[in-house]
């Protein structure tokens, strides 16, 4: 290692010890288990989300004093009278069955040093300045501040024991091959929502079993879905009669399509841009009782409180009478302010604007084969980029070199380089800081 890399180490050691344990902050590669950087990836994105990471170091915390009472009695009596025979986390020892989002949360515990011993991994050129302007990075959990506990602030984590949960777990990461970073996003946010759903149903089952908890469960909304669940109308207006027909969905991210667009802005006008619906797509109304034309569009009516964007740049085109999977390279760029114009009439708390703090990256031609590495953003402000076990700051300009290639076939910057922003995670700030970041008037969903 060189001797300017051990003294930045040491110069962040010392930094991070002088600053309260509240403004630390940590910054860990990720060991590579054989093509788990679609994992490694999407972990650094999520941990680098605050709310996120506060709630999972919350059910850590949790799960720690659980485990401690599982430990002090051989009757399997950790959780209390209220966990059932049948309770589907419950071993003789701890009371919780080990799975995928306790060992996500035991994941982000060693990231944020509260517990394990990492080895000291690849030194991270910060300045000492951006870091002194970090803001509280902490975990709540009836008053226990979740402040890093080590010695040490630089390092590297072996995410094995996580890795081997996933991969008992589906079917669709049990091997060894390369993934998409984005079908393991959702995978993991649905897989940790279900279990603390299952969690929650069990214990109303336990304390309710007369009314079997059903009123309680339906109320019962877990973290996932309070960060990240926004929630959609889809407008479908008959061209015979007027008459509009509106369904409801949620979702955890928007998936947009990227052809002949230049930017996020008018990915998202896209999305919601109006579709005729004829010949064999015809809309089948109900008032006029027979298959109608109809125009019909989506619209958000619930924005999240981070929005997770997934750029669809693997598509399957038309090439000499064959269909080819394809990445599509273009050229998205994408703001560091957003503001999300395409809601519905009726939306619900639309004043919001958007800061991006993470982008996944795809590094590659193809779509069965390249890395993601991930661009994340500090407390303090600064950016770093996540190449597995490899960390290190870049300055803000460098999210240009990931915007793809223009029409010309270079980058922003002139490369040809083939690393592309594949999935943007924003975070909702007040409505009272967004001066300057609204393009709506300009941009009017169609």
């Amino acid at each position: 290692m060189a001797n300017g890399a051990v003294t930045m180490r040491s110069r962040l050691e010392n930094h991070a010890r002088s600053l309260p344990s509240s403004r630390r902050e940590r910054y860990c590669g990720l060991v590579n288990y054989g093509n788990t950087c679609y994992a490694n990836s999407i972990i650094q994105a999520l941990y680098f989300c605050e709310p996120f990471r506060r709630e999972v170091l919350t059910f850590f915390a949790e799960l720690q004093r659980r485990r401690e009472r599982g430990r002090r009695t051989k009757s399997g009596v950790a959780l209390g009278d209220l966990i059932p025979d049948n309770y589907p986390y419950r071993n003789n020892q701890a009371g919780y069955r080990e799975n995928v989002l306790t060992a996500l949360a035991d994941l982000f515990a060693e990231l944020h040093g509260l517990k394990g011993k990492n080895s000291n991994g690849p030194v991270v050129s910060v300045s000492v300045a951006a870091l002194a302007r970090h803001s509280p990075n902490t975990g709540v959990l009836d008053g226990t501040v979740l402040a890093p506990q080590t010695a040490t602030y630089t390092g590297l984590v072996e995410p094995r024991n996580f890795i081997a949960r996933v991969r008992q777990t589906s079917d669709l990461f049990a091997g060894y091959m390369h993934h998409d970073s984005h079908e393991f996003l959702n995978f993991l946010l649905n897989q940790c929502s279900e279990l603390l759903k299952e969690e929650h149903r069990m214990h109303l089952l336990a304390s309710e079993p007369s009314q079997g908890g059903v009123s309680s469960e339906e109320q019962f909304t877990t973290f996932v879905e309070r960060i990240f669940q926004g929630e959609l109308v889809n407008e479908t207006r008959c061209l015979g009669c007027e008459t509009i027909t509106r369904r409801e969905e949620h979702f955890l991210d928007l998936s947009l399509d990227i052809e002949q667009h230049s930017s996020i802005s008018a990915c998202l006008r896209n999305f919601s841009a109006h579709e005729m619906l004829r010949s064999g797509d015809k809309f089948y109304c109900n008032v006029c009782r027979t298959l109608q034309e109809a125009e019909k569009r989506m619209l958000i009516r619930r924005v999240p409180q981070v929005l997770a964007l997934h750029l669809k740049r693997f598509k399957f085109l038309e090439a000499n009478m064959k269909l080819l999977y394809k990445k599509l390279n273009y050229r998205i760029s994408f703001p560091m302010e957003l503001r999300v114009c395409n809601v519905s009439d009726d939306a619900e708390d639309v004043d919001g604007l958007y800061e991006l703090f993470s982008v996944v990256v795809h590094v590659g031609a193809g779509p069965s084969h390249g890395h993601y590495v991930t661009l994340a953003k500090s407390s303090g402000g600064i950016w770093m980029l996540y190449d597995d076990d490899q960390v290190e700051v870049v300055e803000d300009y460098s999210l240009q070199e990931v915007f793809g290639i223009s029409e010309s076939g270079q980058s922003v910057t002139g490369s040809c380089s083939s690393d592309c922003g594949y999935i943007l995670f924003y975070i909702r700030r007040d409505a009272e800081s967004s001066n300057g970041a609204n393009d709506c008037e300009h941009h009017p969903v169609a």
